[in-house]
């Protein structure tokens, strides 16, 4: 549980234009207790510590957006080489709203299709809907961005 409390609380400091040091002590502790669950179960926590450590990235390291690109792909792979399905997804997913939130389409869609097949492979139609809402979107926003007409409306 304190994974998704972890995961929780760094969605929220994103989304704020200020990082609360008190909140980020919270996930600093949460990434210590589940480095110790990694050291004694690498396969059943290991994914969890590598997607809380890419997230903790993406607000702490912002400015170097390879090195949080790296941190996204490290997760994955754990997920991937631990054989569970969801957790890829959701590492996919994550890095897919990473790179978003970086104006990379490109490869923000990359990721939110390996998201929908994870979440297919795994059976979850909810999810599924939800990520493809995400690529829609950033299909449409490409397509919009890459065509020659402006939409003049009047009010």
């Amino acid at each position: 549980m304190k994974f998704y409390h972890g995961l929780n609380t760094l969605d929220i400091q994103k989304k704020k234009k200020t990082v609360i040091k008190i909140k980020m002590e919270e996930v600093r502790v949460i990434i210590a207790e589940m480095k110790v669950a990694a050291y004694h179960s690498d396969s059943n926590h290991g994914h969890m510590l590598r997607l809380l450590e890419a997230e903790w990235n993406s607000i702490e390291k912002a400015h170097d957006g390879s090195a949080v690109a790296a941190s996204y792909e490290t997760a994955i792979a754990a997920a991937r080489n631990s054989k569970f399905i969801h957790a890829e997804g959701l590492a996919c997913e994550k890095a897919g709203f990473y790179h978003k939130r970086s104006k990379d389409a490109q490869s923000a869609m990359k990721y939110f299709k390996q998201a929908r097949e994870c979440y297919a492979k795994w059976g979850s139609n909810v999810k599924v809907a939800f990520v493809q809402r995400e690529l829609d979107a950033l299909e449409d926003a490409e397509a919009y961005a890459l065509s020659d007409e402006y939409i003049i409306v009047k009010y």
